[in-house]
């Protein structure tokens, strides 16, 4: 293991010096007199209260500055490939059954849903580790953490802005073929749900190279323009990598542009590391944040019974260095940080958590709340017990209960799909005179169905046009409400009472999270009965089929929620309809809760940035319309007091200004109005693959008796190609 230089006696002023300020100059960054800057760098000890302003001006990491420091060597994670290695090597065996299927015979590319190669792409996914996402301040030290459990100097760090862009770092046994570098910076199209897919990723590859390219091109070092974006993909032979991906984001910081690929991703964790630094410990930005985050972050308490609730949650203070004592540390930041989350969403975001799972209390919030120190093993022994407990042994077991209940759940679905349509073809071949009648029939009330599916079509489009002007309005009123200043003004006077320098850091983010709360509810009962709206045309579409037919116990033609959800396809937001499609899909509600892929590819839909889209649009449903705006509209207590009014109704007229100037009322109400608009442009495509598969219905039933040998031929055809999907997916072999 590569060992960093440490010199005896430290020399600040050649620290100083490198960072090309005089000492006046460090000295007017530092707050300080220049006489202290020279007796400092004369003595080589800087206090305790200096070092992270000192760190952060020379931009060197705090232990370069402390005399005494001896790099750790013990190794906290000594997982081997027992984790996920069996599990891997049942799901590559399944992958070669998938592919022996596939390579026999012609395509297999049907209108049946699930297909063979839906199959496929979730088996693919199934077999990535648990996402272990590092976000936070640009300064909490996320890859020095990194770097530590690493077990070397890999990843850029320092006091400074410096990782430029998301780095998914995996174990090297996972690294393919073609992959012979240390790691390739990708460009913006780049999707790290795809980095086993060698097109996709030499398509998206901007260079290769070791961890000294990551260093000179991919951190902020030197660089003016932030908001370029990309990502690094990366291997490494470290034994914490066997139990998770490291997905190290660049930290949060009011004046980058890419919050939203920062949030992004990190709404797409299983496990969530959530770093800040211990002196200024949580302000209202991170709560607004974190409740962002929280909406998104999966519950997997249900699916082991020993892990805590919100288990996979980690809120760390970092640099906890000596000078802050035990009684700082495990009291006013720890204990007082936690009180300070929970009364902040207890009658919110906990409260709603609560009803989704199991209670959740104060003292499972402090349970969430975790130090690191490198250089004090006792300020970072909980969080290593804690994250090896979750990584070893909690997020095996659900994982593969995971897997397990996927690959069941398409074994099933896809058997009894393919039984029904070999049950339509075998009937339409055998009695070529019933189906010539049928024909006759559905022929000649098209118009008449045609009209009624317009119809339909058009009233389903004009409740979720008006949905969305509710939302719009309840949006408007709620915000309205909540921000005017005397409600502003009683609110800081209750929660806060008269604790000033708290209001100032939490008072802001309470409002948008009231507002959020507020909203969240009426807009998950507007996506309810939009789902409800669809299902109920779905079935309709059955029944008035049957109708046309002259039968009355009606056999579904086709399979009506596969057509509809086939015509989705492509589609990159789904607004609402994406709660239908999850829950009332062919393969049910465990799609939304298996993180592990996209949540809607398995029923054929599509996303732009795969899992990580897929996951922003299900905490949308029934959770924040205001995604990353937390990030801009935060008030610190830097700002000028209006004479005359009470410190409480100062601090709420500048809050309410502060929503104007960033205009957070017409950011929301465009990200509403895009969510809905989504939802009808979905429908109505869905509508329209609906009507496609209906129409083909008829002319497969024409081909059955009057068509050319040709249609026939085809029509056997198919009947013999789903006779064979049917004895894949019956087949499956998982234990």
């Amino acid at each position: 293991m590569k060992k960093r230089e440490k010199p005896k006696n430290l020399n600040l002023a050649e620290f100083r010096k490198e960072t090309g300020l005089t000492q006046g100059d460090f000295a007017k960054a530092l707050g300080i007199t220049q006489t202290r800057v020279s007796r400092i760098e004369a003595n080589g000890n800087i206090p305790n209260d200096l070092l992270i302003p000192w760190a952060r001006t020379t931009g060197r990491p705090i232990e370069d500055l402390l005399p005494n420091y001896q790099p750790v060597q013990k190794i906290v994670f000594d997982f081997d490939n027992n984790l996920y290695g069996p599990l891997t090597e049942d799901l590559n065996l399944l992958l070669q059954y998938i592919a022996r299927f596939s390579s026999s015979g012609d395509s297999r590319d049907v209108s049946v849903s699930p297909t063979v190669k839906e199959f496929r792409d979730n088996v693919i996914a199934l077999k990535e580790k648990p996402w272990v996402v590092l976000t936070g301040h640009f300064d909490a030290g996320k890859s020095h953490l990194c770097n530590f459990y690493l077990g070397g100097d890999r990843l850029p760090t320092g006091y400074r802005p410096v990782t430029r862009y998301p780095t998914f770092v995996r174990h090297i046994s996972d690294r393919p073929e073609w992959f012979s570098e240390d790691l390739w910076l990708m460009g913006p199209e780049f999707n790290p749900e795809k980095w086993g897919n060698r097109k996709h990723c030499t398509e998206n590859r901007i260079l290769a190279g070791s961890w000294d390219t990551l260093e000179q091109h991919a951190t902020l070092k030197g660089k003016k323009d932030n908001s370029e974006e990309g990502a690094v993909l990366a291997f490494v032979d470290a034994p914490l990598l066997y139990s998770c991906v490291l997905v190290d984001l660049p930290g949060y910081d009011d004046a980058m542009t890419n919050a939203s690929v920062i949030d992004r991703l990190g709404r797409r964790a299983a496990i969530l590391l959530y770093l800040c630094p211990a002196q200024g410990f949580l302000d209202g930005r991170d709560f607004t944040r974190l409740g962002h985050l929280l909406r998104a972050l999966p519950r997997y308490e249900k699916s082991h019974e020993d892990l805590p609730a919100l288990g996979n949650l980690f809120i760390i203070a970092t640099h906890v260095h000596q000078g802050i004592t035990k009684n700082a540390l495990e009291g006013q930041i720890l204990k007082g940080g936690s009180k300070d989350f929970y009364d902040h969403f207890k009658g919110t975001l906990l409260r709603k958590l609560s009803r989704d799972g199991q209670l959740i209390s104060p003292e499972d919030i402090q349970a969430r709340f975790f130090s690191f120190y490198q250089e004090i093993p006792l300020r970072r022994k909980r969080l290593e017990d804690d994250l090896k407990l979750l990584l070893g042994e909690y997020m095996p077991s659900v994982k593969k209960q995971g897997v397990g209940e996927t690959i069941l759940k398409f074994k099933e679905e896809g058997s009894a799909n393919y039984a029904k349509e070999i049950d339509k073809y075998e009937k339409i071949l055998e009695d070529k005179k019933e189906a010539k009648r049928l024909y006759e029939r559905l022929e000649k009330e098209e118009p008449e169905r045609k009209k009624r599916h317009d119809g339909e079509v058009k009233r389903i489009e004009r409740k979720i046009i008006e949905f969305g002007n509710q939302d719009l309005e309840k949006f408007r009123a709620v915000f309205k409400e909540e921000t005017k200043v005397t409600k502003i003004e009683k609110m800081i006077e209750k929660r806060y009472k008269g604790d000033k320098k708290k209001a100032e850091k939490q008072a802001s983010a309470y409002v948008l999270e009231e507002i959020q709360s507020t909203t969240e509810g009426f807009r998950s009962n507007l996506v309810d009965k939009t789902s409800k709206l669809i299902e109920g045309f779905v079935k309709d579409y059955n029944k008035q089929i049957g109708k046309l037919g002259g039968i009355e116990e009606y056999s579904t033609p086709f399979d009506t929620r596969g057509a509809f959800l086939g015509g989705l396809a492509g589609l990159s937001t789904l607004g609402a309809l994406g709660a239908w499609a999850a829950t009332l899909g062919n393969l049910g509600g465990y799609v939304i809760v298996a993180k592990t892929v996209s949540a809607l590819s398995t029923i054929g839909i599509s996303f732009a940035g795969g899992a990580a889209g897929a996951s922003a649009l299900v905490s949308a449903l029934g959770g924040p319309i205001t995604l990353a705006l937390g990030v801009a509209v935060a008030v610190g207590a830097f700002f000028s007091w209006l004479f005359g009014d009470s410190w409480e109704r100062r601090l709420a007229k500048k809050i309410k200004e502060v929503y104007k100037e960033k205009e957070v009322l017409s950011k929301n109400e465009g990200i509403i109005n895009n969510f809905w608009r989504d939802t009808q442009t979905a429908f109505k495509k869905g509508a329209n693959g609906l009507d496609k598969q209906h129409k083909n219905h008829i002319k497969d039933l024409k081909a059955s008796f009057g068509g050319s040998q040709e249609n026939l031929a085809a029509l056997e055809k198919k009947l013999e190609s789903y006779e064979e999907i049917k004895s894949f997916f019956v087949a499956i072999p998982w234990r």
